[in-house]
């Protein structure tokens, strides 16, 4: 699948996943996937309390694919329509990308920026993550996804902006709400 791809094409030599998400076990699954990279992964668990645990599935010594000048961010697509594929990007077309967003809709260090997809998905690297690191502006996660929690999130840290897919906008205008100001009252882009 697309996690195995990432690994034997992006190179990476780690990872930094909780030990365990959502009834998935990732510091049980640490040597499977090791042995299905056929290679060395060190693990950095990330837990509830902040606490960070190293773990090193052995395997082979980990080697570096040969990047591209300039590389900064590889992009895997999702195989929706075909073939998984790695897209490699450099800061200038990630910072060409960004910088027409943040121009087009005026985004500066006086936003809050609503993020509801994962930081792993474009989505959220690209226009929570970067954006955010680039304005200046806060960055308000949605952890998992549920319509109340948003519009609460979205009141509570005037949010003016996201960027996200169009079923988040759906769920958004449909839900019934009881807040103090009008529904989504700043929220000016989407």
């Amino acid at each position: 699948g697309i996690d195995r791809l990432c690994r034997e094409h992006g190179g990476s030599q780690g990872r930094c996943p909780p030990r365990a998400h959502r009834g998935r076990d990732f510091a049980a699954e640490a040597d499977i996937i090791s042995r299905s990279v056929g290679r060395r992964i060190r693990f950095l668990f990330c837990e509830q309390d902040e606490s960070p645990t190293w773990a090193l599935a052995d395997g082979a010594p980990e080697t570096a694919p040969a990047y591209p000048a300039g590389l900064a961010h590889i992009l895997f697509s999702s195989s929706t329509t075909g073939k998984s594929k790695a897209i490699a990007h450099s800061e200038s077309s990630m910072d060409a990308y960004n910088n027409w967003i943040i121009d087009r809709y005026g985004i500066t260090g006086e936003e809050a920026i609503f993020m509801p997809s994962p930081l792993g998905h474009s989505t959220g690297f690209w226009h929570g993550a970067r954006m955010s690191l680039l304005t200046g502006a806060s960055l308000v996660l949605q952890d998992h996804w549920d319509v109340h929690t948003a519009l609460s999130l979205v009141e509570a840290h005037p949010c003016s902006i996201t960027v996200a897919a169009t079923p988040f906008l759906k769920d958004l205008t449909d839900a019934e709400w009881t807040g103090d100001t009008p529904k989504l009252a700043g929220l000016k882009t989407f």
